[in-house]
């Protein structure tokens, strides 16, 4: 009787043991800012990017790269970089971007290419400083209308994302709309290289005026 109490008291505490271990495991850390589920190395470069996130701040940096970092996540403290102007996020493996992106209200050039963000926070609505966007070779199907309030932007790169409809509110954003390869560097937004379907592709690169006309015979 013993030897079966001890074996049922073993499996207990080895029971206790291994649910501890999985809610350490898979459960965020809000407060030490460690990922759930996560390999070392990749648990290695949020730290490193966090560690010079602190950095930037303490700084009062105007810039910062974490291109090339192996990041699947961006710390949320990067929305307490409130001086920043210039943040390089790309080459990364990034499916999305925290809502506290929002708060760098002094953010003027963002670079996210080459990542694979599926969609962005309605937060983007606040960068109202920024004027260069740069977000091609992604995995975007969809645009937040909340986009519509970045009226400082003069220059958007959508190239080589999943679109398939251009939302009706970029043309009310002040650039041209143009279907340029990657090497393309000047003004507007470029939509090169999306799956388009609305407007049509022959209609897209016949530039703003003619998205427009479409979009004005398809609402009669």
């Amino acid at each position: 009787m013993k030897k079966i109490l001890g074996i049922i008291l073993i499996s207990i505490i080895a029971l206790f043991v291994l649910d501890h271990i999985l809610v350490y495991y898979f459960v965020y850390d809000a407060t030490g800012g460690s990922l759930s589920n996560t390999d070392p190395g990749q648990q290695a470069a949020y730290d490193k990017a966090l560690t010079l996130i602190e950095k930037a701040k303490a700084d009062n940096d105007i810039s910062l790269s974490l291109s090339h970092s192996g990041l699947t996540q961006v710390p949320p403290e990067i929305g307490e970089l409130t001086s920043m102007e210039w943040l390089d996020l790309s080459n990364n493996a990034l499916t999305a971007l925290p809502p506290e992106i929002g708060e760098l209200d002094s953010l003027k050039y963002l670079y996210l290419y080459d990542n694979a963000i599926t969609s962005f926070p309605t937060d983007i609505s606040e960068l109202t400083s920024l004027v260069m966007l740069v977000l091609h070779e992604n995995e975007l199907t969809s645009l937040p209308e909340e986009m519509a309030n970045l009226t400082s932007l003069n220059q958007l790169y959508l190239n080589d994302n999943k679109l398939k409809v251009l939302p009706q509110w970029i043309t009310q954003l002040d650039m041209e709309i143009v279907w340029e390869d990657k090497s393309y560097r000047g003004k507007g937004i470029n939509v090169y290289g999306n799956p388009l379907e609305e407007p049509p592709i022959e209609v897209v690169k016949q530039g703003k005026a003619a998205i427009k006309a479409w979009f004005d015979e398809k609402n009669k």
